[in-house]
């Protein structure tokens, strides 16, 4: 997805599908055949939902698709979280209460980054986005619940990843849209940090697009130059 609202893309039509006939009363399935959901979702199902659901709220501005990822992101919650006393959190990959034989916790990347460090980015990223301290936490029990593991395997990369994420912080980049924010929006976007969260005004208030970084509790003066965006990122850690 382009960080640039096209409107009626092929990505958000497939997206509303998904939500409109997948997710069926707060529920999401694994598959999809003959106009029926079938096999209740796993891990992963969620996670990269969420995670698409993420990518279009920053795409498009439209407050449904975060409205969307944090119900999903409940549910999961509901669904998947160890709430024991003795296992400090984490994300099963099927449901608690499931008749399978093994019930992991997803760690280690395979074809797929691990669902539960698309977990914790995922929540992290919801945090910032709605000021829940609890994502917070539940991300810090992951990451503290598998860092044993990080010396001992390659297979880890996506762990790498959400660490970075928690501890150098989301950099929010709230942009009022001007007559010119095709080519702010498109440099923003070679930028590829996925620090970034992009929030967007959709209407144009100037001929100038004007940004404001925010992260760490604080904001930055109005940027109304790429160059200096650039720059003033980078004060954020």
């Amino acid at each position: 997805l382009f960080l640039e609202y096209l409107g009626d893309t092929p990505q958000l039509r497939v997206l509303d599908f998904l939500i409109d006939n997948v997710y069926q009363e707060k529920k999401l399935y694994h598959v999809y055949s003959d106009n029926t959901p079938h096999v209740a979702g796993f891990l992963d199902d969620y996670q990269f939902l969420i995670q698409a659901l993420l990518c279009s709220f920053e795409v498009s501005s439209s407050p449904k698709y975060l409205r969307y990822a944090v119900e999903l992101m409940e549910v999961s919650i509901s669904l998947f979280w160890d709430a024991s006393d003795t296992n400090n959190g984490g994300f099963f990959y099927a449901e608690r209460d499931t008749e399978l034989m093994r019930n992991d916790k997803p760690f280690l990347d395979y074809s797929a980054p691990a669902g539960n460090c698309v977990a914790v980015m995922n929540l992290l990223r919801i945090e910032a986005l709605t000021e829940n301290s609890d994502y917070h936490k539940r991300a810090k029990k992951i990451l503290k619940l598998f860092s044993g593991a990080v010396e001992n395997t390659v297979s880890m990369a996506s762990y790498l990843l959400a660490l970075n994420l928690f501890l150098r912080g989301i950099v929010q980049i709230r942009v009022i849209k001007g007559r010119d924010n095709k080519e702010f929006l498109r440099q923003i976007n070679l930028l590829k940090n996925p620090r970034i969260i992009l929030r967007v005004s959709v209407k144009a208030l100037s001929n100038k697009t004007t940004v404001y970084v925010c992260g760490k509790g604080r904001c930055s003066e109005p940027i109304t130059e790429f160059r200096k965006l650039k720059k003033v990122i980078t004060t954020f850690g």
